[in-house]
């Protein structure tokens, strides 16, 4: 999930293309075969039938929600993206979260587990809902968010088990504190899922271990009662579109905050709690070596200096006051508005190569033809989320040329699964589709 600079990003993916036969961003043959403009190659049919692999799209109509769609693409193998989508019971409320992992899969699988449930149970409080079930009658998935990891991943019995312990823990917590008020009790609830992997790991066996070793950050938005609730820790992103007062399309309002070294008061945040270590932020990453500057997991820059060389049977670089990492949320409420028409939640991999207002036109065209305003242009997917795939892929190729792009972006896709994560990342996508308030 790293976050490349645009100058090496369009750098890799140029050699990327030169090396199935495209150089420079200029149309070559591809597997001997070539398209004109406005017509389609066999290679970019082929990369059509990858791009719409893992796409769905859901209806909804509750809770100023009209439908949601969803698609991803991967470049690591397991795929090391996650996300969720999930009816919240007791309060009525639904749950849409995206996770990208990173130094393997395991942290980002468990989070979207236990995303869900400790969301519900922050919420149920609210409604004086009792019993100790509630990881099976308290949420239900609105999508099968496991179906495009290849290889499948199963979770042990001793898994489930530490899973249902910390559950349980954190049930008996939250009906302890009843009156918290609602950001704090979600800055809680995602400070506790971090919190009880990290217990789990310390007296865990090696797939315990496997997650403490592993990463992910993590973007959620929870919609109810006409307001979002949002909490982001690390680098995914949640953008909302709202229709321009103009009459200009639509307006972009990034609703997260990225939390990576090009952020000042992120910066200052860590240079303030380690005053005198210069190696604090080192070549823009943490200690010299991780992208985001809050995340879950990772607890080899979380843990104390002995438990770190106990576990890992080392310790980073410039390790001397732990912890140097956090995955604190930023959380804050956003009240639904007339003309609040979507929002875009997406890993890293989309914002490397579409900025918010690149995104909001292109789903902005495709809400005008989900509310009947305009029809479906020939070249535009019938999915959102993956429309916004395809651009991304798309984005780095120079030639204006439609055929050339799609070229461009086939040849990305067909690169050997060793080598592809060099030019790009996992991208996994959410779109939300609201019912406007007039």
């Amino acid at each position: 999930m790293a976050r490349l600079g645009t100058w090496m990003r369009r750098h890799r993916m140029a050699v990327a293309a030169s090396a199935v036969g495209i150089s420079g961003g200029s149309a070559m043959l591809f597997q001997g075969r070539a398209a004109g403009s406005g017509t389609m190659s066999g290679a970019w049919k082929e990369a059509l039938t990858v791009l719409r692999r893992h796409q769905s799209a859901t209806p909804v109509n509750r809770c100023r929600i009209n439908s949601f769609q969803v698609s991803h693409v991967a470049s690591n193998s397991p795929a090391e993206d996650r996300h969720v989508q999930a009816h919240l019971k007791p309060s009525d409320s639904y749950l849409f979260s995206i996770i990208d992992g990173h130094s393997g899969w395991q942290c980002a699988h468990k989070l979207q587990e236990r995303f869900p449930f400790y969301m519900s149970c922050t919420l149920a409080r609210e409604n004086s809902v009792t019993g100790p079930n509630v990881v099976d009658s308290w949420f239900s998935r609105l999508t099968d968010s496991k179906s495009f990891l290849s290889p499948p991943v199963a979770d042990t019995d001793a898994t489930q088990d530490r899973f249902r312990k910390s559950a349980a823990n954190f049930f008996t917590t939250v009906q302890k504190k009843p009156n918290v008020d609602l950001v704090t009790a979600v800055q809680d609830a995602v400070l506790s899922m971090d919190q009880d992997l990290s217990r789990e790991a310390l007296g865990g066996d090696a797939d315990a271990l496997k997650v403490a070793s592993s990463g992910a950050v993590a973007a959620s938005a929870i919609v109810r009662n006409g307001e979002l609730i949002l909490a982001n820790t690390g680098d995914c992103r949640i953008v909302l579109g709202t229709k321009d007062p103009n009459g200009h399309g639509y307006v972009a309002e990034q609703l997260t905050i990225d939390h990576v070294a090009e952020n000042s008061s992120e910066v200052r945040r860590l240079q303030d709690a380690h005053p005198g270590e210069r190696g604090v932020i080192s070549y823009g990453r943490l200690l010299g070596s991780l992208q985001p500057l809050r995340a879950f997991g990772d607890f080899v820059y979380k843990w104390p200096y002995d438990a770190v060389q106990r576990m890992f049977n080392g310790v980073p670089p410039g390790y001397h006051t732990p912890p140097y990492l956090t995955a604190e949320p930023e959380v804050h409420r956003h009240t639904l508005c007339a003309g609040d028409s979507f929002m875009v939640l997406a890993t890293d991999g989309l914002w490397d190569d579409l900025n918010n207002s690149e995104v909001v036109d292109i789903v902005g065209r495709h809400y005008n033809v989900l509310k009947g305003q305009a029809k479906r242009p020939a070249d535009m997917e019938e999915n959102a989320a993956t429309d916004l795939i395809v651009s991304a892929l798309q984005a780095h190729c120079r030639e204006p040329d439609l055929s050339k792009k799609r070229e461009y972006a086939a040849a990305l896709l067909q690169l050997p699964a060793k080598v592809r994560r060099r030019y790009y990342d996992d991208i996994t996508v959410v779109v939300v589709f609201f019912e406007e308030n007039h």
